[in-house]
């Protein structure tokens, strides 16, 4: 479900970008799903346009790492293409006005992680840009009960400096996977419930745990030392 939006950055004083999603890093807008295999999802952000004058955005494609079965859709306020091309620009936005930037996200049948990166800028002031980055992460069927441990686990402190506790997990059996900000997994541990951050760099990252019946939850936390 999509939560208020907050405003993430303002580039130039004349845009900025704000979330409806679940997580976001500023100067970035990061976008996350875990999806089963063969679904899709939609998520988006909104673009504000704070400046006098009308708003004219274009967009170029970064990178695009998907998995074979697996892709993002992207869309631009009203057009929306298959796929992601490799530029393309928004319908004009009127002062005190906004449009969206978003994609449908599409999982094949392989478990994998996918990112695209695709970089917003003003048309008439090239370097007022910003990026916006969509994480796909495949999950195996047999995990059955996606996000179902949510509102049963806690993840303290944060931000965390010396180690991160988990409490809440029923199943003395579990894993944890701890991903960075592009998705790459970092570390994979099991039947922990004290983690040493000692190998994590500053940062913010993304605690995915799966128990043996097949739930999984995911936790965000802030690691500064």
């Amino acid at each position: 479900m999509k939560t208020a939006y907050t405003y993430m950055s303002v580039l130039a004083a004349s845009f900025s970008l704000s979330s409806y999603a679940q997580t976001a890093y500023s100067p970035s807008v990061t976008l996350i799903k875990n999806q089963f295999s063969d679904t899709m999802t939609y998520d988006s952000i909104h673009i504000t346009n704070n400046s006098p004058d009308t708003l004219h955005l274009n967009w170029e494609l970064i990178t695009n790492d998907t998995a074979a079965g697996s892709f993002f859709d992207f869309c631009s306020s009203g057009n929306c293409w298959a796929g992601i091309p490799n530029s393309g620009s928004f319908p004009p936005i009127e002062s005190g006005g906004f449009g969206w930037a978003g994609a449908h996200f599409w999982t094949g049948s392989m478990v994998a992680v996918c990112k695209a990166i695709i970089r917003i800028y003003d048309k008439d002031h090239p370097s007022a840009s910003d990026t916006i980055t969509f994480i796909l992460n495949t999950v195996a069927n047999g995990v059955h009960n996606l996000n179902s441990l949510n509102n049963s686990i806690s993840v303290y402190p944060d931000p965390a400096s010396d180690f991160i506790f988990i409490t809440g997990l029923k199943d003395p059996s579990f894993t944890i996977k701890i991903l960075n900000m592009s998705g790459q997994q970092i570390v994979k541990l099991k039947d922990l419930s004290q983690i040493s951050t000692s190998g994590l760099s500053d940062g913010t990252y993304t605690l995915i745990l799966n128990d043996n019946t097949g739930n999984q939850g995911n936790k965000k936390i802030i690691i500064h030392h």
